[in-house]
């Protein structure tokens, strides 16, 4: 049995049949929000990878994986993940102050200037789209607050509460949220020229474990409980300010 199989997620297993299978709907809304073309700028960042690559010319596959997963398991399990996964349950409630509260929380645990930014940057550009695309009331109160700059509008609070409204449950809205982080980190690696178009899908495939693990941790926090301990990752993303001719945004 692979890797991929053997992990689980409590009540919830890809690679195995899901006792209500997603519906139509729910499977294109998947579709739309996980678009490279969903125009919300999430590429124009690497997570603070550019800056992590570029004193280093001897980076290996191995390397890049366990720079992935160190973002997995200490940022996005801990901070992304249960944003979006409360953001998701406040929505479903239709509980503005609810949202407005998980937004300023994961404020909080956002250390430096340059991952808010990168987080807000990308929330309000959905914040304004959404309400183009789902009619619901408390989801398009919530992204009003954002533009009218009554909440910062961080990515993972605006998804969250966006794919609430699309039908989507909190386990299909949190592996979504993880998974962009996989996917932010290996395009990126791709177009700094660090890894092969087709060996970056390969990692994604093996890094899947490590999602599913991350999806798992996300779910089961307490919002209160948010702590993000991803030091290096952090550094790299305040020192890509100091690169020369650097590609992405942060």
């Amino acid at each position: 049995m692979s890797a991929f199989r053997s992990a689980s997620i409590g009540r919830w297993r890809p690679g195995t049949r899901t006792e209500m299978p997603p519906s139509p709907q729910q499977l294109l809304a998947v579709m739309q929000l996980s678009d490279s073309g969903l125009p919300i700028g999430r590429f124009a960042h690497s997570g603070g990878l550019e800056a992590w690559l570029h004193p280093r010319g001897d980076v290996c596959e191995g390397d890049l994986i366990r720079w992935i997963e160190t973002s997995l398991r200490y940022a996005a399990a801990r901070t992304d993940g249960v944003a979006a996964a409360h953001a998701h349950r406040s929505a479903e409630c239709g509980d503005v102050a609810g949202m407005l509260r998980v937004d300023a929380e994961l404020g909080t645990c956002k250390l430096s200037e340059t991952a808010r930014r990168m987080s807000t940057s990308c929330g309000r550009q959905l914040a304004v789209l959404a309400p183009q695309l789902f009619d619901n009331g408390p989801v398009a109160e919530f992204c009003a607050s954002i533009r009218a700059e009554r909440s910062s509008g961080h990515l993972a609070v605006v998804f969250g509460a966006v794919a609430a409204a699309s039908g989507l449950t909190a386990e299909q809205t949190v592996l979504m949220e993880v998974r962009s982080v996989v996917s932010l980190h290996l395009s990126a690696a791709v177009r700094l020229g660090r890894l092969t178009a087709s060996r970056a899908q390969v990692v994604q495939r093996l890094l899947e474990p490590a999602v599913i693990v991350a999806v798992q941790d996300a779910l089961s926090r307490d919002l209160d409980a948010m702590s993000s301990s991803s030091f290096e990752i952090e550094i790299a993303m305040m020192a890509v300010r100091r690169l020369d001719g650097r590609m992405f945004a942060t």
